[in-house]
């Protein structure tokens, strides 16, 4: 009895163990967001040393950007017949920059936690914050072109600015909230890594990036099954204008939170077994 008593673990132990375990994990995440500045500075360094041997520099995502919403506004607007007319372009330019962002962060972050970190040199979600900055770059130089283009094509440009703070968090959130999540799933189950990498290709064509909502007619609601939908909408409108479900201006901030939370929490009781998996 006396050996029983004092070797076996009692609910006491298990409680301050298991909440050691969650402490770590949070103070992973809070390690790595005040590294703000070297995850940011690397990003941008990292960005600026892809297009470093061009010539056009950092006009070529302007470049790129200014092509596909030519070519797919072109081509798909004949296809699908479209009735925006001139708006079409603006919908494809306010939606396309954004979807990239929201693909790589989710295509990087499918590839799990690596083994930075792992020694104790720096967080291990620290890498996580690197990839969303530097899946970010590219959305902040075209920024400028991106406002350009609004305010020319679009007759009440900027007409609902003030929801842009409140999407550009909403949809910094969501990143986070999707990497964490991505990233825990796949450093404990390698084989998702093949499944998710087959569904973003799928998902560009079953989320209104190069199509109206409006196409699925009655059955336009089930648009809020689409994970990448709510926090994407949020974003067009607020530049745009262009909305087609009203409650979107509060859901995609709940939703965003919501992914958020269910990120840290996937991570904080997953971090020992995140952890072990990345020093492997």
């Amino acid at each position: 009895m006396y050996i029983r008593k004092h070797l076996e673990p009692n609910n006491e132990d298990v409680l301050v163990t298991h909440y050691t375990f969650m402490r770590g994990g949070i103070r992973d995440l809070l390690l790595s967001v005040k590294l703000w500045r070297y995850w940011l500075f690397k990003s941008y360094l990292s960005f600026r040393l892809s297009v470093s041997g061009t010539k056009l520099g950092f006009l070529w995502p302007n470049l790129s950007l200014i092509l596909v919403v030519a070519v797919l506004g072109t081509i798909w607007g004949v296809v699908l017949k479209n009735s925006l007319g001139i708006h079409y372009y603006l919908f494809l330019l306010c939606g396309y920059p954004f979807w990239q962002l929201i693909s790589s962060t989710v295509n990087k972050s499918a590839k799990g936690f690596s083994q930075m970190g792992a020694d104790g040199a720096l967080p291990i979600s620290y890498v996580l914050f690197e990839k969303i900055a530097n899946s970010a770059m590219s959305l902040i130089v075209v920024t400028p072109l991106l406002f350009f283009g609004v305010f020319f094509i679009s007759q009440n440009a900027f007409s609902h600015l003030v929801f842009f703070p409140l999407a550009l968090i909403s949809i910094f959130c969501w990143c986070v909230g999707i990497s964490l999540i991505t990233a825990v799933t796949v450093t404990l189950l390698p084989d998702i890594r093949h499944l998710i990498s087959a569904l973003m290709r799928l998902s560009f064509l079953a989320t209104p990036i190069i199509w109206e909502p409006t196409r699925l007619g009655s059955y336009m609601d089930f648009l809020w099954f689409n994970p990448f939908f709510a926090p994407l909408e949020m974003i067009r409108y607020s530049l745009s204008g262009i909305l087609y479900l009203e409650s979107v201006r509060w859901v995609a901030p709940i939703y965003s939170m919501l992914v958020l939370v269910v990120g840290v929490l996937a991570f904080v009781f997953g971090f020992n077994k995140v952890r072990y998996r990345a020093a492997a």
